[in-house]
């Protein structure tokens, strides 16, 4: 009884390595033929509309390796990187005039580098996650767009080429295959973004009277967190307002829910002689709560590595009178609410 029990043991253990070794040495069956490029295509289709999140990799939101990675992972079984320079160095380079539907794309969105890809699905189209532009997440672009056409790298393949296509090598550097289960991390910067906005500042109005008033300048510096949907930042920054005499250094906290809005909040330091605009009344301030705004930018024009978009912002900051008591509603809205109009350059991560 003993004898056999340790027999079948064996036998149970023997099974277990053959069925080991022989799916360890087998591609799946999905990567094989020219099926396995169809059944990726059609389901990549799922996903478009899906909103653009970095770092996302689901239906909540996918950034355009994450749509990459889940799409082969799902449909086919394959594992890909999780980046864009992880994957760009594990394809199999391919001439462009052989390159196929499920193969994918590369692009210079941000300069030399390579630093978006897609999923090509024939006919000069292609499916991709984008964080950017008048469309944002998961869409479907042509080679025949100027930007994409312009910014085009070259193709590279994860999946055997279909029967009588094996055309391969001068598309991009040569590099080994896929690695089942490879998993880079992307680096911790490229979770950033930063930006610089500089704006000139007006309002319609003072005690005195209703006209269109400058307010000076500022110019801020932001950082933002990208993984998390809100996208949280700090900044800070400079400005001269000759209405009340002062120069003001805000430092806030900020959120994105995204659309190109911006709610931010913290304190400001006043160096000089704070008076209500138009009149010679002293006002004080104190530091925290010391502004409160919301900003949104219009579609971002992009050049190497940075992005350049309009803004427009309207604040409102916290004003007393020289007895740190609070202001009438009249005083404080003409003292507090400013109106920004400028430009903002934006520095991304590396991966678009």
């Amino acid at each position: 009884m003993r004898t056999t029990l340790k027999t079948a043991c064996w036998c149970v253990l023997a099974g277990a390595l053959c069925a080991g070794y022989a799916a360890a040495g087998t591609a799946p069956d999905s990567l094989t033929g020219e099926s396995s490029r169809q059944t990726i295509v059609e389901y990549s289709k799922k996903y478009v509309g899906t909103p653009y999140r970095y770092g996302g990799a689901g239906a909540d939101g996918m950034d355009c390796s994450g749509f990459l990675y889940t799409v082969a992972r799902e449909s086919a079984g394959l594992t890909l990187p999780r980046t864009v320079s992880g994957i760009y160095g594990s394809v199999r380079a391919v001439e462009d005039a052989q390159k196929e539907a499920g193969d994918i794309l590369f692009f210079r969105t941000q300069g030399t580098v390579i630093s978006h890809a897609a999923l090509y699905i024939g006919n000069d189209q292609f499916i991709h996650a984008v964080s950017e532009g008048s469309s944002r997440g998961v869409i479907v672009s042509s080679l025949k767009d100027a930007y994409w056409k312009q910014r085009y790298a070259g193709a590279g393949q994860v999946l055997p080429p279909s029967s009588g296509n094996t055309g391969a090598g001068a598309g991009l550097p040569s590099a080994p295959g896929i690695t089942p289960g490879a998993n880079p991390k992307t680096p911790l910067i490229s979770a950033f973004d930063a930006d610089a906005t500089l704006t000139a500042d007006w309002t319609l109005f003072s005690t005195e009277r209703f006209a269109l008033i400058s307010r000076g300048g500022s110019a801020l510096f932001h950082v933002s967190y990208k993984k998390w949907k809100i996208h949280p930042g700090i900044g800070a920054g400079i400005g001269y307002d000759p209405t009340t005499g002062a120069f003001n250094i805000p430092i806030f906290v900020s959120f994105s829910p995204g659309a190109g809005f911006r709610l931010y909040a913290g304190g400001m330091a006043a160096l000089g002689s704070l008076r209500l605009p138009d009149t010679d009344k002293a006002l004080s301030q104190a530091f925290f709560p010391g502004i409160l705004g919301v900003s949104w930018q219009f579609p971002v024009i992009t050049a190497a590595r940075a992005g350049f978009a309009l803004i427009q912002d309207v604040r409102y900051q916290v004003y007393y009178d020289s007895d740190r008591v609070a202001l009438p509603p009249g005083e404080s809205m003409a003292a507090g609410l400013v109106f920004s109009t400028g430009i903002r350059v934006s520095f991304f991560g590396n991966e678009w």
